[in-house]
């Protein structure tokens, strides 16, 4: 899922809160089948409305809200984890 949001960004020029969109609705029409739905889907919620931040990037800040703990050397990433 990370590679597809990737290559839709990058090779396709796709903003991020669209990617989102599409991935969802990819997720809802059973093509793509995501290994912790619930993950992904928040992943995709917030990287929807925070553009900002890439698909990885929503994935580990939601693994953050979850109390998991996230060591990142991006440090825009580690200070919207530690206000989270």
């Amino acid at each position: 899922m990370a590679e597809v949001c990737w290559v839709l960004q990058r090779m396709y020029g796709i903003a991020r809160p669209d990617v989102a969109i599409i991935i969802r609705d990819a997720l809802d029409g059973n093509r793509f089948v995501a290994w912790d739905p619930d993950l992904a889907d928040s992943a995709l919620a917030r990287m929807h409305s925070s553009p900002r931040f890439s698909f990885v990037d929503c994935l580990l800040l939601e693994r953050a809200a979850l109390g998991e703990p996230v060591l990142t050397f991006d440090r825009d990433l580690a200070r919207a984890i530690e206000r989270s």
